[in-house]
């Protein structure tokens, strides 16, 4: 990871200013709610946690990651990137301004007080949003050939509601903007959200599943999936295929755990289209709190003659995982077919005997996946490496998919773009887009819509089964 290839991006970080606060980890929470929060450490893969709204980090890792350096090359080579300036990729490797009719503004938390020259290393919390604007800048390079004319503004949140609020009420070119791309916290969502409604500014959130950014907001985006649109993708998934009678739901006995059973049951409801307390899913709530569950009998829930669905929406309490599967694993041995129903933090997990997931049929939902042996996946990746000298990781696909899917649909609606999007169905290197409005059950005209919309929400989710040995989508 190290060669001038990043200088573009270091300058990047050098150019732009704004003030900072210290950050700290998220506090834990007992509710399906968001809460008052600071950056995570951002050096692993991300773990979607309903209660905090945010994609949290596996902090464990099994390898030291690389400290990420660069020679300087001269400014007048690679001139840096101001967050005053309005620019588009000319073409030819450097970036030029360039008068396009639509402006979009991205607010991504850089840290560039936090890069020190001298020593050439990046702060570790600024590896989020450099691979996602990476992303972002191939996306533009895309729209350019394609013959878009935008103006893309890029601002540097430090990651703090103080720094997002000086931006968005300090910029001129924000409050111009035909649309706010970013950032990266619920919390600064919530902030980035506010402004929109009020200045009838489209705020598309790329990250946050939080469902309550903002409370009735026709201007509010969110391109990652709620805990619900999860809820309601594995049991569309589920039912499509077997019987309600077969599925039996377990969490430990913890309130919050038993809370979001309610999500998979009113998911059910609505697949079959009314209130059906016999088709009602059997829920098991272990009461067992001994470390291997060594009092749990899970026999009893087991089908003696078809197949056991058991969904388990518990994401980062892997020791309960662990125990529960190795306990399935005995139990259904030579007596019943069984399938597993997972979050997508499982993915991460890394106590876990693998095989047990092999052997239990796991499905999980996830709204990234990516083919490694796509050419489209491959191409990407050399063209990432080629330019910056490193892989891409998560943040780059999305940074690259969400700019280039927005920036195409600003490009061809103009303005009206917003009012076009549950219309425009869109596919990317990992993940579809599927937005819909979200509105207060019961509205019934397109007049009570603007009072009743709460936001627009992709709803696409990709199904990954683990099968030989690694996570791959389950075609429909």
């Amino acid at each position: 990871m190290n060669g001038s290839k990043w200088i573009l991006l270091g300058f990047f970080l050098l150019s732009l200013t704004t003030s900072c606060d210290l950050f700290k980890k998220l506090p834990d929470d007992d509710q399906i709610t968001d809460t008052d929060d600071d950056l995570n450490e951002i050096q692993g893969p991300k773990q979607l946690d309903p209660e905090t709204g945010e994609y949290e980090t596996v902090t464990t890792l099994s390898e030291a990651m690389d400290t990420i350096k660069w020679t300087m090359n001269p400014a007048s080579k690679y001139p840096p990137i101001t967050s005053e300036t309005a620019y588009f990729p000319t073409g030819n490797g450097e970036t030029g301004v360039q008068g396009g009719p639509y402006r979009i503004s991205m607010l991504l938390p850089f840290f560039t007080d936090r890069f020190y020259s001298a020593s050439g290393e990046i702060y570790d919390n600024s590896e989020w949003a450099l691979q996602f604007y990476s992303g972002s800048k191939m996306a533009m390079e895309q729209l350019t050939k394609e013959g878009a004319k935008l103006q893309f503004f890029v601002y540097d949140t430090k990651g703090t509601e103080t720094t997002t609020n000086q931006i968005l009420n300090s910029q001129p070119a924000i409050s111009g903007s035909h649309m706010i791309l970013g950032p990266y916290l619920s919390s600064n969502a919530r902030v980035v959200a506010a402004f929109g409604k009020r200045n009838k500014i489209p705020a598309v959130i790329p990250y946050s599943p939080s469902s309550n950014l903002s409370d009735h907001n026709p201007y509010l985006v969110q391109v990652n999936p709620t805990f619900k649109s999860h809820a309601e993708a594995i049991v569309k998934q589920v039912r499509s295929n077997y019987d309600a009678d077969q599925v039996v739901m377990v969490v430990p006995n913890k309130p919050n755990e038993i809370q979001r059973l309610e999500y998979f049951q009113e998911a059910n409801y609505e697949f079959m289209g009314s209130v059906d307390s016999t088709a009602r899913f059997e829920e098991f709530i272990v009461m067992d709190e001994s470390a291997d569950l060594k009092d749990t009998k899970i026999g009893p829930y087991l089908r003696a003659e078809k197949k056991t669905i058991f969904i388990i929406p518990t994401w980062n309490d892997e020791s309960f995982v662990y125990s529960f599967l190795r306990k399935l694993k005995i139990a259904q041995a030579g007596f019943s077919e069984v399938e597993v129903y997972g979050m997508p933090q499982w993915m991460y997990f890394e106590q876990i005997d693998y095989s047990l997931y092999e052997d239990l049929n796991l499905h999980v939902s996830n709204f990234f996946h990516i083919d490694e042996y796509s050419q489209d996946i491959k191409d990407f990746k050399t063209e990432f490496f080629e330019i910056y000298g490193t892989v891409p990781n998560e943040e780059a696909y999305v940074g690259y998919g969400t700019t280039l899917y927005f920036g195409r649909l600003l490009n061809q609606y103009g303005a009206d773009w917003l009012n076009q999007l549950d219309a425009a169905d869109g596919v990317s290197l990992h993940t579809q887009y599927q937005f819909r409005k979200v509105v207060d059950p019961g509205t019934s005209s397109d007049a009570e819509l603007l009072n009743t919309t709460k936001r627009y929400e992709n709803q696409f989710l990709h199904i990954l089964k683990f099968e030989d040995y690694h996570f791959q989508r389950v075609e429909e």
